[in-house]
């Protein structure tokens, strides 16, 4: 799985743009690290996170979802 950290293009939505991470791919094994190490790149800022996913590895996908609800994070 791939995270980003995205920001609106909307015109004349500056410098208030809604922001959100973008959660795309697969779950694997090495999913649960990479997003700590999204959410530690944030420095404490708690973005939505909108998820597109097959699916994929249950071990992981229930640590991501461990996660999201210790940060408090609201998922799309």
């Amino acid at each position: 799985m791939r995270f980003v950290v995205v920001r609106s293009s909307v015109p004349g939505c500056e410098p208030t743009c809604p922001e959100w991470i973008s959660a795309e791919g697969s779950i694997v094994a090495a999913t649960p690290a990479l997003f700590k190490r999204t959410l530690k790149a944030l420095g404490g800022r708690k973005l939505p996170v909108v998820v597109d996913s097959p699916g994929g590895n249950v071990e992981a996908a229930l640590a991501l979802g461990r996660l999201l609800r210790k940060n408090k994070l609201d998922i799309a």
